[in-house]
């Protein structure tokens, strides 16, 4: 008698541990999921049509060695998605002494192919559900940075 309630309590105590093994692994995932929406950019682009060209400069000072900078590209605004796929490029010119490195979404493949000035392979946007690409922009060397250093980001299509 007493083998089989130590059993029985053996199979409730590891049915127990098991479903709450389930529901942290379950509670991880979405919570994984949650994060990958709400990224942070410090910069949103919309491309929503044809002919688009949008530039700005990033002060190469202003980012600290644990710091990067991001900008997202959209195919939307407000809600309002494109009614075509529209195909974009980037150029980015590096006027600093230091590298430059720039990452789309979550990849760990520099797309900085020449340190001085690269155009990243053509990206289209899709016009069939709303897109968000993040592109990182970060410095690998700043003890050679001087203050009116800069990076040139251009954004045409």
């Amino acid at each position: 008698m007493k083998t089989n309630n130590s059993n029985k309590k053996l199979y409730i105590i590891f049915f127990s541990l098991l479903v709450i093994v389930i529901g942290l692994l379950i509670g991880c995932i979405i919570k994984n999921n949650e994060a990958d929406k709400n990224k942070y950019a410090n910069m949103i682009i919309p491309i929503y049509e044809t002919g688009s060209n949008f530039e700005f400069s990033i002060n190469a000072k202003l980012l600290s060695e644990a710091s990067k900078y991001t900008f997202k590209i959209v195919n939307y605004r407000k809600n309002k998605i494109n009614k075509e796929n529209i195909s974009y490029q980037i150029e980015v010119k590096n006027n600093t002494n230091s590298k430059v490195h720039v990452y789309i979404d979550n990849s760990k493949k520099d797309l900085m192919k020449k340190q001085k000035t690269t155009i990243f392979d053509k990206k289209t946007l899709d016009s069939s559900k709303k897109e968000d690409i993040y592109y990182t922009v970060k410095i690998s060397s700043y003890k050679d940075l001087k203050s009116d250093d800069m990076i040139y980001i251009r954004v045409f299509n």
